[in-house]
């Protein structure tokens, strides 16, 4: 009887450490890139070595095969295109469009889009709504549109590096310090690859 019981609570004390150990990912949660993490709210990026949704926004950069976290608005990593939409203060900000990517920035609140950098040959695209929406842009040597809608929508832009750059101003007030690709290029407002002697031709 003695053995019986032994043997017996033996196989419950299995049991229950089987039950325990078992890796209970919750498929809501699961994922292999930081895409399928964009609609948690707070942010979460994706733990690829234990494959979860883990809480916060995650390096930002992503990579040439993994959606950065920013893309709120769409993503698709095979053809490296971005889409980002930013309605609070500093909601994008201290962030990175990869090395070969296009992302797309719609910044519709004041001061939405704050410390961005496009690394590399990144080609960004920046449409800015709102007081101060966007500030401290850095361009690299991909092409480079800024559309800047409204009274003091943009801060610093700086696309000096950039193929070809385009710094649309609604007026004299959208726009503060823009940094041009070259002397040619800048118009009363902003910058344009139209003029003569302005890069227009990107690799």
């Amino acid at each position: 009887m003695v053995t019986r019981s032994l043997l017996l609570g033996a196989v419950i004390g299995i049991a229950i450490y089987s039950a325990c150990s078992v890796d209970r990912k919750t498929s809501d949660y699961a994922c292999t890139t930081d895409a399928q993490c964009t609609h948690f709210s707070p942010a979460r990026h994706c733990d690829t070595d234990v494959g979860d949704c883990v809480l916060g926004a995650g390096s930002g950069s992503g990579s040439n095969d993994q959606c950065p976290a920013f893309c709120n608005a769409g993503c698709d990593a095979s053809t490296h295109e971005c889409t980002a939409t930013c309605t609070q203060n500093t909601d994008c900000s201290d962030i990175s469009c990869p090395a070969g990517w296009t992302c797309t920035f719609t910044c519709q609140g004041n001061g939405a889009c704050d410390t961005i950098k496009c690394e590399g040959d990144a080609n960004c695209t920046f449409t800015c709504q709102g007081t101060f929406a966007c500030s401290d842009l850095t361009c690299g040597t991909g092409s480079c549109n800024v559309t800047c809608a409204s009274n003091n929508a943009c801060d610093t832009i700086d696309c000096s590096d950039s193929c070809s750059c385009n710094v649309t101003c609604a007026n004299g007030a959208a726009c503060n310090t823009i940094d041009c690709p070259n002397d040619t290029c800048r118009l009363q407002n902003g910058c344009s690859s139209a003029q003569a002697g302005c890069p227009t031709t990107c690799q």
